[in-house]
């Protein structure tokens, strides 16, 4: 695959005006080629990719589990850590929590 950062997919999500306000709370801000942008903290990140993956579709179409797993691998997240297992309760369903759970160990 092109590794080109400018031509590296965004996903792009609408959130309520007190979820992007939490979202902008703790962010750090990155270079994307010549631009800085903010972006939120992993674990909100993540958050936000189990809260789509509870759509049945969107699911199947596989595309936010291996971001997951690459935010927790650059994250250095700790998957057994009380942080990690709140978001994926909170924000995860069932079907989810299965996958997720199932590529955790299959990476370890």
């Amino acid at each position: 695959p092109d590794t080109n950062p400018f031509l590296l997919p965004v996903d792009m999500m609408l959130v309520t005006r007190e979820t992007f306000q939490k979202l902008q709370v703790e962010h750090r801000e990155l270079d994307f080629g010549p631009t800085r942008l903010p972006v939120p903290q992993p674990l909100f990140l993540i958050a936000l990719k189990l809260h789509a993956m509870k759509n049945d579709h969107r699911r199947e179409l596989g595309r936010d589990l291996p971001d997951i797993l690459q935010i927790i691998r650059l994250g250095s997240i700790d998957t057994n850590g009380i942080d990690f297992q709140q978001i994926v309760e909170r924000y995860a369903n069932g079907p989810t929590r299965i996958l997720l759970k199932r590529a955790l160990e299959n990476h370890q």
